[in-house]
């Protein structure tokens, strides 16, 4: 069946770190709340000078080392890529028809299929399009990249899809 819709870019470490922090699981905007309420709850309790400041100190270091391991982790992702695909950025495409969606990857040298049924939402970033599935993988698309279709069309025929899934 003839593609709808195409998306085909090369990978950046710019995408990796947009996917990570609007998407991935490293929430780092969720962790330090967490670390907000913490402080908070503890600055409550030790009302004192030298205790307060000690919180203080906390707070700023462990923040650091969140994004510390923030960019690490985008890197340490960055570097796997770049590896897998033979030392330079990889270039993906990503073809969307009636019937299911596959991603042809330079970096397996193979095609993925990417089932509507396993999709369960879609997030829409500054420069991405991210497909997220049941599992809980996410399927990176440009926003600015469509060969084939626009990025509007794209939506729209998605978010169909993952209703029907919702009917099922």
């Amino acid at each position: 069946m003839e593609p709808r819709f195409i998306n085909r870019y090369t990978m950046t470490k710019e995408m990796i770190r947009e996917f990570q922090w609007k998407v991935g699981r490293f929430n780092v905007l969720a962790i330090l709340c967490a670390v907000a309420v913490v402080t908070s709850t503890l600055s409550a309790i030790f009302n004192t000078g030298s205790g307060r400041f000690s919180l203080l100190i906390f707070t700023v270091f462990f923040t650091a080392l969140l994004a510390l391991m923030f960019f690490m982790n985008a890197n340490g992702t960055w570097k796997r890529i770049v590896e897998q695909s033979g030392g330079a950025p990889r270039e993906e495409t990503v073809a969307f028809t009636e019937e299911q969606a596959y991603n042809d990857s330079a970096a397996t040298g193979g095609r993925v299929n990417i089932d509507y049924a396993s999709l369960k939402k879609v997030i829409v970033t500054k420069n991405l399009i991210v497909l997220k599935t049941k599992a809980k993988l996410g399927y990176i698309l440009r926003r600015d990249s469509f060969v084939l279709g626009t990025e509007e069309e794209f939506i729209r025929f998605i978010n169909a899809k993952i209703a029907l899934n919702s009917l099922k």
